[in-house]
């Protein structure tokens, strides 16, 4: 039988996205239900790189934000 990991323990304390309707980047910070919008002209991926996250915590930052949410996040 195979032992999972809460994926909770392993994501980073911010994570940028990008809004698929306006294409703004906002920063998910982890255990808040509020986005934050960032004004920059670096990319997402880039941001995230810079600070260390990666793309697959990225995309798991902002699953756990948009579960309970009604709009569209990242592409």
């Amino acid at each position: 039988m195979t032992t999972r990991h809460p994926v909770v323990s392993t994501l980073p304390a911010i994570a940028f996205v990008t809004l698929v309707t306006t294409g703004e980047v906002i920063a998910l910070c982890h255990g808040k239900q509020d986005y934050y919008r960032v004004q920059t002209q670096l990319k997402s991926e880039d941001l995230n790189r810079l600070y260390g996250v990666s793309p697959t915590q990225a995309r798991a930052m902002l699953r756990h934000f948009i579960r309970d949410q009604s709009f569209p996040v990242e592409r």
